[in-house]
């Protein structure tokens, strides 16, 4: 299923998403603790600047912040050695000469404007 139509699916829907991690949030805080995401800040963040493949299985939608997030069951994994990452290379290696791409700024400043909708203050 193309990543598109993730966003049609009900609330709560696990799905399983193959990608590059282009851009990272800086993580948030809930009650004083942080998400799950932090145990693995440090691999998160290298995976930002060498713009690693992963594959996130189990990721659950999440419709009130149109977005995917971790469950219990989730397991991601980060350059695995995998026949569906191949096609991925060549645009990872495009990604890694030219880092600030015209698609790639598009796509932050829509999901920044979307979110600033969504999440007041």
């Amino acid at each position: 299923m193309p990543f598109h139509d993730v966003y049609q699916q009900p609330h709560k829907t696990f799905v399983d998403i193959i990608g590059i991690v282009v851009h990272l949030e800086p993580l948030k805080y809930i009650g004083g603790r942080p998400y799950r995401e932090a145990r693995n800040a440090l691999r998160w963040a290298l995976a930002k600047v060498d713009k690693n493949i992963i594959i996130a299985t189990m990721m659950r939608r999440n419709n009130k912040y149109r977005c995917l997030e971790t469950s219990d069951y989730s397991t991601i994994h980060f350059n695995p050695d995998h026949h569906t990452t191949s096609r991925l290379q060549i645009i990872r290696h495009s990604l890694i000469q030219n880092p600030r791409s015209r698609a790639i700024n598009n796509f932050l400043e829509n999901r920044q404007a979307q979110l600033t909708t969504m999440i007041p203050d």
